[in-house]
């Protein structure tokens, strides 16, 4: 299942995102969800700093 990285929280001591569940047609969002940093892998982590 692919997810697809919304927004990180900024200042979240447990680094929680929200996850937006992949849909076969963009921009229509299926489900959202909670998760930390650590638990998946292969998230390419980009920073507008």
């Amino acid at each position: 299942m692919e997810y697809t990285l919304l927004k990180a929280h900024e200042g979240c001591l447990s680094m929680e995102y929200t996850l937006l569940k992949a849909h076969e047609e963009p921009g229509v969002p299926v489900e959202h969800k909670t998760g930390t940093l650590f638990s998946l892998q292969n998230i390419d982590i980009k920073s507008n700093d």
